[in-house]
């Protein structure tokens, strides 16, 4: 076991794997999944895992991860989940249909913690949900952001059709990654769903464009929408933050964070009454590409992954330390006072089995792995 101490101010953290206080790694590579916590228990499942689902009892002195109920139906990536009065609600997300095309998968499913048992609920999302974010309110998981349905099962369907056809592939490539942001028609309609009366509600629309791919923070009645994808390959630096009150939002924006080319896939949570953001991936120099007016703003460039983490001090994002490499596209958790990071994706897109613990320090951020 190797200790590294790192100074940094104006804030500390601890960050911890496979130590005390911290939890044994997760069974498998994980990434592009979803996850919840809920009286100490964490569930998570999706992406990387296809149809597996695991749980672990933080409350137990031996903490290990078990396999619960494996999930039903099509494997998918990019949904999201909500524990909701001893249930998981599970939405949306991105799988391939019966012939192998990937599309968007518009069912709801919810697995009974007690019964451990999935079931198919009779109702769907009334706008598509795949790489959107969602965060309960009132007993209530309201969910926006996403790509939009027909724009991206569109898409892949072409693909599909232009196999063995280079020219054509590259035509299909050409036209739908060389538009503007605007005109992929990201989801940025709000949508709450109540589970008692299985129905959707309109809350109406967010003052930003939709984005994809974004993370989210729901704290003391204060929602935070921060970054995400504004199209494919272009990442967002814009940030927002919501106060919800009677199904109503009154929306303010924030300072940029991650300049200058913003970030998707990125880890956030609450850490002692601070709003956090580490991790997340991005194509250097794409900005500039899309700002130069070239809109296949990634073509060509590699993709990166953030060390970085951010803390919103005085209305102001500050850089105030590194995870101990670039990680991004797993599941973050608030657990004790911190946040918990599950999984990801590295370098190379290899998805991790690592999990670690941020957690303030008053004099230094330790890592130990």
């Amino acid at each position: 076991m190797k200790v590294k101490n790192f100074i940094y101010l104006p804030f500390c953290l601890f960050i911890g794997t496979s130590v005390a206080g911290a939890l044994p790694e997760i069974p498998e590579p994980f990434k592009y999944g979803v996850g919840g916590i809920e009286n100490g228990k964490i569930y998570i499942g999706l992406g990387s895992l296809g149809n597996n689902w695991y749980m672990i009892d933080t409350n137990q002195s031996e903490k290990k991860w078990t396999k619960i109920a494996q999930w039903p139906t099509v494997p998918r990536e990019q949904a999201t989940a909500t524990i909701i009065d001893g249930k998981i609600y599970v939405f949306g997300g991105i799988g391939k249909d019966k012939s192998g095309v990937i599309t968007l998968q518009k069912d709801v499913y919810s697995y009974d913690i007690a019964k451990d048992k999935w079931e198919k609920l009779m109702t769907r999302p009334p706008v598509s949900l795949a790489g959107h974010v969602s965060f309960i309110h009132n007993g209530h998981a309201v969910s926006t952001g996403g790509v939009n349905e027909n724009i991206f099962n569109g898409y892949f369907s072409d693909v599909e059709l232009s196999k063995g056809n280079s020219a054509l592939t590259e035509k299909v490539n050409r036209d739908y990654f060389s538009k503007p942001a605007d005109d992929y028609f990201l989801n940025n309609h709000i949508i709450s769903y109540d589970p008692s009366k299985n129905q959707w509600k309109n809350l109406g629309t967010t003052p930003f464009p939709g984005t994809a791919g974004s993370s989210v923070i729901f704290a003391e009645q204060q929602i935070y929408i921060l970054g995400g994808e504004r199209k494919p390959g272009l990442r967002s630096v814009r940030s927002w933050t919501g106060e919800l009150s009677h199904d109503r939002i009154k929306w303010s924006e924030l300072p940029p964070v991650a300049s200058p080319e913003g970030v998707s896939g990125a880890y956030a949570s609450v850490i002692d009454g601070n709003i956090f953001l580490a991790g997340g991936a991005y194509f250097p120099g794409a900005a500039e590409k899309y700002s130069n007016g070239e809109y296949w703003s990634h073509k060509g460039l590699d993709k990166a992954y953030s060390k970085e983490i951010y803390q919103l001090i005085k209305n102001d994002w500050k850089k105030v330390g590194s995870l101990p490499e670039g990680l991004a596209y797993g599941v973050s958790l608030p657990w004790q006072g911190g946040m918990l990071i599950l999984g990801g994706e590295k370098k190379g897109g290899k998805a991790v089995s690592d999990v670690i613990y941020l957690k303030k320090n008053d004099k230094q951020i330790k890592i130990v792995k």
